[in-house]
């Protein structure tokens, strides 16, 4: 039998609350957080390492995402066993499942919505795979129609600049959020705001290339994750330049932009990384903790995906 689920009170709701209206003006909690029973229905190779995979169900044609970057837990089910899902207040889903009989314990990671089709009850979710590395790449690479996963909603930090310019930065793994938010800003003043700085791990393996914003992308290569994405913004804030770091990789349309006085940032990615960069932007501009959204998707050295 199953443990009784662990809830979360409304107090520590409303702190949580609070402390989004502190640090960052990003969307509040929502009032429920609705758990998505959805089955796998297309599962698409859209570059090298990265699957594109639809889950469709009749609750997702009234889900409504808070921000372009929403992210959720999506539970997986181990291999060969059917889909075992906490109780539906169950707000904190990844220690709930802890209390699983280990042989149904599913694995609960996050990601981000690439596109939504509410009039289909469908999302897209792009996955960076790597091998059996870890359970969210090794469930890409086998999920099939008809494969069941549940979906536990979450919340979204993007917000559109309200003035002045704002910066962009993410690795591959953050890239399905920024190529959403770039598709919002498409055809809006706002678009030209916005100086996106990409690292991915070849540019053979990126599956969207936005246009509607400025974008330096860096190749990584061998480096330690993370690290020439925050040299790139570095150089930027200290001669303006537009530092590609290989022969051809593409930065933008032209991307000669300089380095403005940021406004806001949104910072998206490695762990590691995006600490370095947030201490970056804190220290060396007038940034302030408030107006800097930061999250690590993943922490190198780990099988978070």
């Amino acid at each position: 039998m199953t443990p009784p689920p662990r809830t979360v009170s409304s107090t520590l709701l409303s702190a949580a609350t609070a402390v989004y209206g502190r640090f960052m003006a990003i969307a509040p909690p929502r009032e429920e957080y609705v758990l998505h029973r959805l089955t796998v229905t297309a599962n698409v190779e859209v570059a090298p390492r990265v699957r594109r995979i639809t889950l469709a169900a009749e609750s997702l044609r009234t889900f409504v995402p808070v921000g372009p970057d929403e992210y959720f837990a999506l539970i997986l089910p181990r291999p060969g066993v059917a889909l075992a899902l906490p109780a539906p207040e169950v707000l904190q889903v990844a220690r709930a499942v802890r209390d699983f009989p280990e042989d149904i314990r599913p694995d609960v990671r996050c990601y981000t919505v690439r596109r939504h089709r509410p009039g289909r009850g469908e999302i897209d979710v792009d996955v960076v795979t790597h091998g059996d590395a870890g359970p969210g790449s090794a469930w890409a690479l086998r999920a099939r129609p008809g494969d069941e996963v549940g979906l536990k909603e979450g919340s979204a930090g993007y917000r559109r600049p309200a003035e002045g310019p704002q910066l962009l930065a993410a690795d591959e793994t953050a890239l399905p959020a920024l190529a959403h938010i770039a598709e919002e800003l498409a055809g809006t003043p706002d678009a030209a705001r916005v100086r996106a700085f990409v690292e991915v791990d070849s540019m053979d393996s990126v599956a969207d290339r936005p246009e509607s914003i400025d974008i330096t992308w860096v190749v990584r290569g061998s480096a330690r994750p993370g690290d020439l994405l925050a040299d790139a913004i570095s150089e930027a804030l200290a001669t303006g330049a537009d530092p590609g770091t290989e022969p051809g990789a593409r930065s933008g349309e032209g991307s000669t932009a300089g380095a403005p006085d940021f406004t806001s940032a949104w910072l998206c990615g490695e762990g590691g990384g995006v600490a370095r960069i947030r201490r970056l932007l804190l220290t060396r501009t007038a940034l302030t903790r408030r107006s800097v959204f930061s999250k690590g998707y993943w922490q190198a050295g780990r099988p978070t995906e």
